[in-house]
């Protein structure tokens, strides 16, 4: 397993179009973009590859359906 960390929304954004993933473990709480932004940006991304990476949130202070509605995994 390669792990691949960033420190905010926008960095996770950047390096999925410069990197495969099998998958993305994304917190909510990040600094200059948020994980749901993030997770909005790829997952409305042109490139069916990048827009289709599971996203699984990993974060305990909101409801699974906040997460499920922009299309993230649970």
């Amino acid at each position: 397993m390669v792990v691949t960390t960033t420190k905010s929304g926008l960095g996770a954004v950047e390096v999925v179009k410069n990197k495969y993933f099998d998958l993305i473990l994304m917190d909510k709480h990040m600094l200059r973009m948020d994980g749901l932004g993030a997770a909005k940006h790829i997952r409305s991304d042109s490139e069916p590859k990048i827009a289709n990476i599971p996203v699984f949130a990993l974060i305990a202070d909101v409801t699974k359906v906040q997460y499920k509605n922009i299309g993230m995994n649970v």
